[in-house]
């Protein structure tokens, strides 16, 4: 490019930003919504697995604590325009669901495997909840349609190329004991696959329980979903 055009173009749109401040004014801006990037830090976990050079799997998990149902319970009332009432009402239900299940969304990609998903019987991997010092299997793997409030949590993450997964355990043990207790940590989810060595992704576990995401007290329709 010639001096003359670099300097042409200088003067054309730095003074002020003017053209960009008119294309703002003539072209409507939608809001921007928050990034969720507390959510994203907070409850997603990604896992990448190589043999030397070769991708043997790409995993993009993201654990449905009850901060993560909250601020899902959230956006769908403000995408299907609910009232209060069965917003509060919603709400509930999710929360509910954490008393019986501790559950996940996870994106993923098996190359190289004729039969990739996950719940084909002839796919190598296998996946465990583990929490202090105790494995626990899947009660629930199933492919599902991801909702799209969930889409937007996973960000970038998320692509047509990944395969969506729902996956779940038992809250509590056989006992009737609660799988994760106010001593609990940590929680990982753990990848398994023959002559690999087990590989995990890991979650703290808030002290409080309840610790919400920054996009949590957004205008809406509640401040305190709570």
């Amino acid at each position: 490019m010639k001096l003359r055009h670099v300097i042409y173009y200088i003067l054309m749109f730095l003074p002020g930003c003017r053209y960009v401040r008119w294309g703002k004014d003539v072209f409507y801006q939608s809001k921007v919504q928050c990034a969720y990037t507390d959510i994203q830090h907070d409850y997603i976990r990604s896992l990448c697995v190589y043999d030397q050079f070769t991708t043997l799997g790409r995993f993009d998990v993201l654990w449905l604590s009850e901060a993560v149902r909250t601020v899902y319970s959230k956006e769908y009332a403000l995408l299907y325009g609910c009232s209060p009432e069965d917003y509060l009402t919603f709400l509930q239900r999710q929360l509910a669901e954490n008393e019986h299940e501790i559950a996940f969304y996870m994106l993923a990609v098996i190359p190289h495997v004729q039969d990739s998903l996950l719940t084909e019987c002839q796919n190598p991997w296998t996946i465990y909840l583990h929490v202090d010092g105790v494995s626990y299997e899947p009660k629930c793997l199933e492919v599902v349609k991801l909702p799209y409030p969930y889409q937007v949590f996973f960000g970038k993450r998320y692509t047509l190329s990944k395969q969506m997964y729902y996956i779940s355990f038992d809250a509590k043990m056989p006992n009737g004991s609660p799988v994760i207790t106010p001593a609990t940590t940590s929680l990982s989810l753990c990848f398994y696959t023959i002559a690999r060595k087990d590989e995990c992704v890991v979650w703290d576990v808030p002290s409080s329980g309840l610790a919400l995401p920054c996009c949590a007290d957004n205008s809406g329709i509640l401040t305190d979903p709570i």
